[in-house]
């Protein structure tokens, strides 16, 4: 069952039947804020792969976001925070990315997917995108030198499967609202999709409790 809110109109209605009204970025905001953290992965994963791809094109015009709206500056060296939600592609929709901060306050992190026992686990950088202010970049070409205790082996994404997953890949994310956000992937400055595939892959997500 859809967890639902109050919209500005009036009317009971749950992200996605919002997101089918071509809403405002504030009423999606005042939408997903109103809701606990668990609730929030719930409406982000009912949504289609259209409606996240306009939902990236919506937080256009959104706040900054920064590093530290994704792990907070006073997180403990390897301690991990977690991201949930959805991409737009057709299969492995549901997604997950966890962040941590080294000892020099670098944030690092990987992805949490099905296919890890092929792709790798698709360990990135995060830092502020170098072309656009208010926005972040998660970097595949750049990989921590350790990770926290029990994450899998930090692994190449130049080789194996890895490569075609992985290898020269950007993702580009805004703020919708506070504890979520939307990407959109990129290889070469390209939009893309799962090894170069025809769809753009966008992906959307919220914050977690940190995993156990």
């Amino acid at each position: 069952m859809s967890t639902q809110v109050e919209s500005s109109s009036g009317n009971v209605a749950s992200l996605r039947e919002l997101m089918r009204g071509r809403p405002t970025l504030a009423a999606v905001a005042a939408h997903l804020e109103a809701l606990p953290r668990h609730a929030r992965v719930h409406e982000i994963r009912a949504l289609t792969a259209n409606q996240v791809r306009d939902l990236w094109q919506l937080a256009t015009a959104a706040a900054p976001l920064t590093v530290d709206d994704m792990a907070p500056a006073s997180l403990p060296p390897f301690q991990a925070v977690s991201w949930q939600g959805r991409n737009s592609m057709p299969a492995f929709a549901v997604m997950e990315k966890r962040f941590f901060r080294d000892r020099e306050g670098q944030v690092w992190g990987c992805n949490v997917q099905g296919m890890e026992w092929a792709t790798g686990p698709g360990y990135f950088a995060l830092g502020p995108h170098p072309e656009r202010q208010g926005e972040l970049l998660i970097d595949y070409s750049r990989l921590p030198s350790l990770a926290p205790p029990g994450w899998p082996a930090i692994t190449p994404n130049s080789r194996g499967l890895s490569f075609l997953v992985f290898h020269n890949l950007r993702d580009e994310m805004r703020r919708v609202c506070e504890g979520v956000v939307i990407g959109k992937a990129t290889r070469n400055g390209k939009e893309t999709g799962l090894a170069g595939a025809i769809w753009h892959q966008y992906f959307a997500m919220a914050l977690q409790d940190a995993p156990h």
